[in-house]
């Protein structure tokens, strides 16, 4: 009798309590075991180890059971911590954190690169974004033998940044970040905008470099065409291209800081390569990071005869264009009378 019920007792205990041990091991292992309701991103720096990404974990109450996470963490071997941005979505369980955890699987970033002038802003817009600082993002941008590989120099090398929005990996390190730039510069410069560049005579640096100067002319997407078509047309004619914005670059390189809010006679002697009242043809490099679209704007300039432009008072932002000499003196007659009225003497 006895013996019948030890049978009884070990022929079903045994495997209830197996079933038991494997059902719970699955459920520490498959089953959700975060709090998140919606995506939650993690970073981890160099220095941290498992530990370190664990604590995060359990100081913002991602994780609901630490016990069967350090468990698996274990059995799994996660000895290393890699850097980068983690994006953590609801539903996930302790084997999904740690495989993606241990394999690196971080999560693409979009980082914007807008409305910068220099290469300096542009590692200053990216520092704030990756974990790479600015200082370090420069180093890279103005190293020697990068410059010579790609025949730039300190001051063009601004012509290979594109205005865009990128995905990137929040850990990439400033040479990676550099020569991503690099990479979408020769994707954004292919085959068809080459062509239309030799069909304008310019190179594409060249090109950047007129897009830089049409970029600081208007604001407005619409001009910006008829702008290009204007300078297209002096440096056709042999003409100086006379840009108040390059003379106002040149003054800038010279006296760092200073506010310009009107070109005056003296400062058009001005002793630059970049013052374009003085030298002919274009400056030796952009004056700005120019846009896509003031790029674009280049490439298919409009067709007119334009040789003059100024401001129009009458229609704030936009400019009064002028095919001769006679015409544009009249428009700028009432451009400085608007700026005297309004007291704007610098």
């Amino acid at each position: 009798m006895l013996k019948r019920i030890l049978i009884l007792i070990f022929g079903i205990g045994i495997p209830l309590v197996m079933i038991v041990a494997v059902f719970v091991g699955y459920s520490w292992v498959f089953e959700s075991n975060v709090n998140v309701k919606e995506p939650y991103e993690v970073y981890v720096f160099p220095e941290e180890n498992p530990r370190d990404v664990l604590n995060k974990l359990l100081a913002a109450n991602v994780v609901k059971d630490k016990a069967s996470f350090v468990l698996l963490a274990q059995q799994k071997r996660w000895h290393n911590a890699k850097p980068g941005r983690y994006l953590i979505e609801p539903g996930m369980s302790n084997n999904d954190l740690i495989n993606m955890f241990r394999g690196g699987m971080q999560a693409p970033m979009r980082l914007t690169i807008n409305m910068a002038t220099s290469v300096a802003d542009v590692c200053g817009q990216a520092g704030k974004q990756l974990m790479a600082d600015s200082n370090a993002l420069f180093v890279a941008f103005t190293d020697e033998a990068f410059l010579a590989d790609n025949r730039l120099n300190f001051a063009t090398v601004r012509s290979i940044i594109i205005p865009n929005t990128y995905e990137v990996y929040w850990s990439s390190t400033a040479v990676e970040f550099r020569d991503r730039m690099v990479k979408e510069y020769y994707k954004f410069w292919n085959s068809k905008r080459t062509e239309l560049a030799k069909g304008i005579n310019l190179s594409p640096t060249e090109v950047s470099t007129l897009a830089s100067i049409v970029e600081k002319e208007t604001a407005k997407a619409e001009e910006m065409p008829i702008v290009a078509a204007l300078y297209l047309n002096r440096l056709k004619k042999g003409m100086y291209l006379q840009s108040d914005p390059t003379v106002i670059y040149a003054r800038q390189l010279r006296d760092p800081g200073v506010e310009i809010t009107r070109v005056l006679y003296a400062d058009l002697e001005i002793d630059s390569p970049y013052n374009t009242y003085r030298n002919p043809g274009l400056p030796p490099a952009p004056i700005t990071i120019p846009s896509i679209t003031a790029i674009d704007a280049v490439l298919h300039a409009d067709n007119n005869d334009y040789l003059f432009m100024c401001a129009d008072p009458e229609r704030p932002g936009y400019h009064s264009f002028a095919k001769n000499s006679a015409q544009h003196q009249l428009n700028v007659r009432k451009w400085h009378k608007w700026l005297n009225d309004n007291k704007i003497m610098r």
